[in-house]
């Protein structure tokens, strides 16, 4: 088609309102297998490529019958204008190639419709068809060479580019990978990988987003990237760890990885069927948790499974209960779930202090059909020794390979206006060795030098003061915090608060709220130019790099304008503006301001602020199945409140989840302390609401206590009812209706007038009535009134919603 062409036009876009063209000259050609690559000096007003074009291959040992479609202009779609002129019309030619047709000719059969006339008998009716690329989904896996006219009008004979490559020498083969951006050792990905049908779940097919920026400019890591894929395919293999110090590219590397397997292929040679979905997770994003992973995966098995665990885990079941439907409905499916930064969630012994992720890798250990867990951590993850078969560990301990290092500075410039891409490549070896290849580490080299716009340092003078440092990352990242002035500083340290990507305007709101004067969008536009701030285009967000992040928040004073202690209280404030109210509340999400507002006041050290946005939340975290995150919650803000009566409330809803998640000892002494500081303040109502829930508390433990191991109540768990406002709470009469009533109810609703769940309720219906309840102390009589002639009608239990029927007498 262009050997002997002495000039070469290509058209992009063809017959369409964007078409352009451009002259293009042969800059890879091979006689042999009849191929050649043309280089197209695209104009300033084309359309920019957001995509590379990919190739891949079709198996040639099986049997199989591939859809393939091309497109071109062949003789046979010749027109006439009405000027008398000739033109020829796009056809996109549809058909299907046979994988084990032509193997000894290394060529595609390609099965397409007839053509429609043959206009020159001296001439094939497909002549100017040649060149055209074959495609096979998304992907081209070869050439359309010739038509052969014994063959019949249907047939187009097209080089395959695998068996191309093959015949290739080293050299050649090395260029033309270069220029195609393919492997040069390994084979192509096949085109069509697995099973003929997609057998995929319907929905979401990737939740979550990419746990590291830049994947575009990742560095090659073959060897490692190979190793996690061959080990993510293999059956036996539940877990892969990638291990090593912060800032050497785990994140990355990960990241990498998932992004080939949402292309639809295996790192390197792996073999086995794609993954049908992808979970990414992250501490330093959306957190990690058993909460946030299942509902990830329930958004990824799709609406067919969603409402049914959706009210799996609304219905209070146990851990165990929720991963047994979890992993039920995921069937045969295989997921990959990403767990980025799990260190955070690791103790000093690498083991997970998370009780429910702890139960959530014991069952990835003990079922058949699992999803695959990749996790990068900076320490290893500690697991018992009859699991270490089940597990594979990566460790990434060295930095880039010098050439790719140099590589990276070279692209971090790519417009040359640092004057790095112009050094030879001796000097950017020598940096990169001078910081052990670490990634961010050459980043951070490259923005300090961009951020000198006076002294104009070079590469060289950067480095200088870091030659004989332990930790190159950290002390790049100090230095580098340090010469930046106090308002680049200042929205430095509101994005290391923050510790999630959000909008730039969510970053103006916050830091306008500390300094009305602060212009945060042209700091901001610096602070990402000189590569201290990451973008995310697609979801228009900004963020700090962890690494950053920590340690820009280590070098943030406590008071100040900008001190951490104000970040944190505006970060809160924001969050607070942001939260539905109460009635808006469907699922967990709706609440996740209030979480975040929580958190936020906990890291500023207003425990008694974050204790009243808890009070609010808790309960509605209890009851609707996310336990354990209330009781943390808690826990955070124990011990240090001042305000008592913010203690009251604490107290009060901290035992209401003891009272779900155990144990039952902690609970009744939760309700003993708040009835006597109810009973102290003089709150009626709380200490209402603590007695019924110490007698629920009491009578549990008493139930589940074995006979041999049951105690007596140690005198805290009793209640002084010879107090005068214990009494008259006892022995009101509205107090004794309330109680009597409550005691029915409660075998059906919670303490706080949830439902419970007809198991629990049916457990508690058997449970002995506590002795705070018995009709005696409150009885009219026990006030000193004579007694009544006939005993008031004790109102019957409340049935269940799902089973209550209508009376027909009240």
């Amino acid at each position: 088609m262009v050997a002997d062409a002495t000039r070469t036009l290509v058209r992009c876009d063809a017959d369409q309102p964007a078409e352009w063209s451009a002259p293009a000259m042969v800059t890879w050609a091979d006689a042999g297998s009849d191929l050649a690559v043309l280089s197209v000096g695209a104009p300033a007003a084309a359309p920019v490529v957001t995509a590379p074009a990919r190739f891949a291959r079709i198996a040639d040992d099986r049997h199989g019958v591939i859809g393939v479609h091309a497109a071109g202009f062949p003789l046979w779609k010749r027109r006439r204008r009405s000027d008398g002129a000739y033109f020829r019309e796009l056809h996109q030619a549809d058909g299907t190639v046979a994988a084990l047709s032509n193997l000894r000719t290394g060529t595609l059969e390609m099965t397409v419709a007839p053509a429609g006339t043959d206009p020159d008998p001296a001439a094939s009716p497909w002549a100017g068809m040649s060149g055209a690329a074959v495609w096979a989904g998304s992907r081209i896996i070869g050439v359309v060479a010739e038509h052969h006219r014994y063959e019949g009008p249907g047939r187009l004979t097209a080089v395959r580019l695998d068996h191309a490559l093959r015949g290739l020498g080293a050299a050649r083969r090395a260029e033309l990978a270069r220029l195609l951006a393919l492997p040069e050792t390994a084979d192509l990905p096949l085109a069509v990988p697995g099973q003929p049908h997609d057998d995929r779940a319907p929905g979401v097919r990737v939740v979550g987003v990419p746990v590291a920026h830049g994947i575009e400019l990742f560095k090659n890591r073959t060897r490692e990237s190979d190793l996690i894929a061959r080990h993510l395919s293999d059956p036996a293999i539940r877990m892969v760890s990638v291990v090593g110090r912060r800032g050497i590219g785990k994140s990355a590397l990960a990241a990498k990885v998932m992004d080939l397997l949402d292309r639809g292929e295996w790192p390197g040679a792996a073999a086995g069927p794609l993954p049908s979905g992808l979970v990414n997770l992250s501490t330093r994003t959306s957190g990690i948790s058993l909460e946030r992973l299942y509902f990830d995966c329930v958004r990824l098995l799709g609406p067919e499974h969603e409402e049914r665990l959706r009210g799996v885990w609304a219905g209070g079941g146990s851990a165990q209960d929720r991963l047994a439907a979890l992993f039920d409905a995921m069937g045969g499916r295989l997921i990959v779930i990403l767990m980025d930064n799990l260190e955070e969630l690791l103790g000093d012994d690498g083991g997970i202090e998370d009780e429910e992720l702890a139960l959530f890798l014991d069952w990835l250990f003990r079922a058949r059909t699992t999803p695959r867990l990749l996790v990068t951590s900076q320490v290893p993850v500690r697991l018992a020794p009859e699991l270490r078969r089940f597990a594979a560990e990566v460790p990434l301990s060295e930095g880039l390979r010098p050439t790719e290092a140099a590589a990276l500075l070279r692209e971090l410039d790519r417009d040359g206006s640092l004057g790095i891409a112009d050094l030879s490549d001796g000097e950017l070896l020598d940096a990169a060795v001078r910081v052990h290849g670490v990634p961010r580490a050459l980043e951070l080299l490259v923005g300090a030098v961009a951020e000198e716009t006076v002294l104009l340092p070079s590469l060289k003078d950067v480095l200088e003061d870091f030659t004989r440092r332990h930790d190159v990352v950290a002390d790049l990242a100090q230095d580098r915090y340090r010469r930046l002035d106090e308002p680049a500083r200042a929205v430095l340290g509101v994005l290391a608060a923050l510790r999630t990507p959000v909008e730039q305007g969510a970053v103006a709101q916050i830091a306008g709220g500390l300094d009305p004067d602060l212009r945060v969008v042209p700091v901001l536009t610096a602070l990402v130019r000189v590569r201290l701030v990451s973008v995310d285009r697609a979801s228009r967000t900004v963020a700090l790099h962890p690494l950053d992040a920590d340690i820009a928040r280590d070098q943030m004073p406590w008071d100040g304008p900008f001190g951490r202690q104000a970040v944190e209280r505006q970060i809160a404030a924001w969050y607070a503006r942001r939260a539905k109210p109460r009635g808006a509340w469907r699922t967990l999400e709706d609440v996740e301001p209030q979480r975040r507002q929580f958190d936020h006041l906990v890291g500023a050290g207003d425990h008694d602020a974050a204790a009243r946005v808890l009070a609010e939340i808790s309960e509605w975290l209890v009851w609707h199945g996310s336990v354990l995150a209330a009781v943390t919650m808690h826990l955070a803000v124990d011990g240090h409140l001042r305000d008592e009566r913010v203690r009251l409330a604490h107290t009060v809803a901290y035992g209401h989840a003891r009272l779900s998640a155990g144990p039952m000892e902690q609970a009744v002494e939760l309700f003993t302390e708040a009835a006597a500081l109810a009973e102290r303040l003089g709150d009626r109502p709380a200490l209402q609401n603590a007695l019924f829930g110490l007698g629920d508390a009491t009578g549990s433990w008493a139930i589940r206590a074995p006979p041999s191991n049951r105690s007596p109540a140690p005198p805290s768990w009793r209640v002084n009812w010879a107090t005068p406002s214990a009494r008259r709470t006892r022995c009101s009469p509205s107090a004794s209706r309330t109680a009597t009533s409550a005691t029915a109810s409660a075998r059906w609703r919670g303490p706080t007038g949830w439902p419970r769940s007809p198991r629990r309720a049916a457990t508690r219906s058997r449970s002995p009535a506590p002795a705070t309840r018995a009709p005696s102390r409150c009885s009219p009589w026990a006030a000193g009134r004579r007694p009544p002639r006939r005993a008031p009608r004790r109102p019957a239990p409340i049935a269940p919603p799902a089973v209550r029927k209508r009376s027909r007498t009240r």
